[in-house]
């Protein structure tokens, strides 16, 4: 063969005469259809089979709705356990509390709140830990740390509820109306110098106190009044004591919910109540 000869010799093609392998065949990008659903574990009983690399997620923890708190998660300590949470009824309002296992005198109300921080819009506006360290100035975080301490320490209603009576209504028949409701007067046991005035209707009404039964309540310290309420306050308690006073002839009367904050999970399951 002559080397100038510029035959190549005879190239391969189908048998319709098309090349073998063009450009497109040669780029294409292989997509099989079982990427997205992979073949069901077939494996026999004791073999492991297919083990997917993805772990669940963790259960998120529900927020607990104790009366007039939403609760979050708790953490055990030595001596209780801590949690956090906001006020409903209270826009704004949260807070982070420590609660011991069983009351004390170091604790709020000698109960088993012994550290309490009350924040308003994310703001620490009040902090006890066995003692006040900022103590609430107005009416309204006065009762903000009233209401948590009566939603969280299920020990404060215990304790009520072993003393006689929490209130001594004056003797005789109270003044009764068509509808139902009584009026009646007395005083506080275990508060000396606070006396009331207080209307009881026979159902819970939207008009009474915390949707209570009390529609009408003039408190009264040393004969002065103090705070003032009909169908709405007139005049607020303006002192933590106060506000402990209003609460205790609510109890006196019934009129206080029971539902209360149990505590810390202390069953075999670690998850501390957490669904799984």
């Amino acid at each position: 063969m002559d080397d100038t000869d510029d035959d190549k010799g005879q190239p391969i093609t189908q048998p319709d005469g098309s090349p073998l392998r063009d450009k497109d065949n040669a780029a294409m990008t292989p997509k099989p259809d079982f990427a997205q659903q992979p073949a069901p574990n077939l494996a026999p009983p004791g073999m492991g089979g297919i083990v997917s690399r993805r772990s669940n997620p963790a259960p998120q923890p529900q927020p607990t709705q104790v009366r007039d708190l939403q609760i979050g998660p708790s953490q055990r300590s030595a001596t209780g356990f801590t949690t956090d949470g906001r006020i409903v009824s209270m826009p704004g309002y949260s807070f982070v509390a420590h609660l011991r296992d069983t009351p004390s005198s170091q604790a709020l109300y000698n109960g088993r709140i012994d550290q309490l921080v009350l924040k308003k819009d994310d703001q620490i506006i009040a902090r006890y830990n066995v003692g006040w360290r900022v103590p609430p100035r107005t009416v309204t975080d006065n009762m903000a740390v009233h209401r948590i301490c009566t939603g969280l320490d299920d020990s404060l209603e215990h304790a009520a509820a072993k003393k006689e009576s929490a209130i001594a209504v004056k003797p005789g028949e109270p003044l009764r109306m068509e509808s139902g409701a009584y009026q009646t007067d007395g005083s506080l046991v275990s508060m000396p110098g606070y006396s009331f005035v207080a209307r009881i209707e026979p159902e819970r009404s939207q008009q009474g106190i915390e949707g209570g039964k009390i529609t009408r309540l003039d408190l009264r310290k040393d004969g002065a009044t103090v705070a003032s309420f009909n169908r709405g306050w007139d005049k607020m308690p303006k002192t933590a004591e106060q506000v402990e006073a209003v609460h205790r002839i609510r109890q006196g009367f019934g009129d206080v919910r029971p539902t209360r904050f149990q505590g810390f999970d202390t069953a075999n399951s670690k998850d501390h109540g957490h669904s799984r």
